[in-house]
């Protein structure tokens, strides 16, 4: 499981990386995102490399793993949510009439 969720790290955080780039958002808040996402896919692989060399199975988490794990993806999602949120506002304040050329 740590080997398939660093190899999904490798085409996530570019992604991400890519997408803030079409927000209005400062350098630094760009920064700060791409930084939380890959804090919380650093989680997810010491969660899943604790319970993989424990020998538990995938599904066989203990109670703090899980809740790692489960703060990991949420943090990896609000960094994915915000970046989002600037995409979204970035459209909908694009002129509407604009001239063609």
């Amino acid at each position: 499981m740590p080997h398939s969720l660093t190899l999904h790290a490798v085409q996530v955080l570019p992604l991400l990386a890519l997408l803030l780039c079409f927000t209005k958002r400062s350098e630094n808040r760009r920064l700060a995102a791409a930084i939380v996402a890959a804090v919380g896919f650093t989680g997810l692989v010491a969660f899943s490399s604790f319970q993989t060399f424990s020998g538990l199975a995938l599904f066989d988490m203990v109670f703090l793993v899980r809740l790692g794990f489960g703060i990991s993806a949420a943090i990896l999602v609000v960094a994915y949510v915000g970046m989002l949120v600037g995409v979204f506002r970035n459209i909908t304040q694009a002129p509407l009439n604009s001239p063609v050329a």
